[in-house]
């Protein structure tokens, strides 16, 4: 997995020019990614995607108003790879702070969530789910932190079907 991460970052730029309906690229799909080398953050997670289908790992795609990524099942639990964001261009190096971490660690990065079809249930009310969760007993803090990925797990699901119906009908009007 961590192979996979480095190498979409070593060989993929990110697309600075980008223009909806004006680019010639597709940096927004994963050909933009593998074939051209440049990608927005959906170019990056479409080919981050493709390659854990490939090994049978199962992933989903994870977005906010304006940025996306991915989550895995890795290890018996939910984690979260962000590509683009562990691609620092500016040194040139790769970096893993998006790599591999569980939610608790996302939101303390300052990651803000927000459910699109119920709002109430955003980066706060996840946090004091969270919160309330470390003061259970062993059970309960167990059955809170299911409750907070079956949540996300929800929104991932919408999210995707979003995205396939989108697909679809760009399909359809071609």
């Amino acid at each position: 997995i961590r192979k996979i991460h480095d190498y979409l970052i070593k060989t993929v730029s990110y697309d600075d020019n980008y223009v909806e309906g004006e680019s010639v690229t597709l940096s927004n799909k994963a050909n933009g990614a593998l074939i051209d080398n440049i990608a927005l953050c959906s170019g990056y997670t479409d080919a981050f995607a493709l390659f854990m289908d490939e090994l049978g790992i199962e992933n989903f795609k994870v977005s906010t108003e304006n940025h996306v990524w991915n989550v895995i099942y890795f290890n018996e639990q939910w984690l979260h790879v962000d590509v683009t964001w562990d691609d620092d261009e500016v040194n040139n190096k790769t970096t893993h702070y998006f790599f591999l971490i569980d939610t608790e660690e996302l939101l303390e990065k300052g990651i803000e969530l927000i459910f699109i079809d119920n709002q109430t249930v955003s980066t706060p009310y996840i946090r004091n789910l969270l919160n309330v969760a470390e003061e259970q007993n062993l059970i309960a803090k167990h059955s809170l932190k299911n409750t907070v990925q079956l949540l996300l797990l929800v929104e991932l699901d919408r999210a995707e079907q979003e995205r396939i119906e989108k697909i679809q009908n760009e399909c359809d009007e071609a």
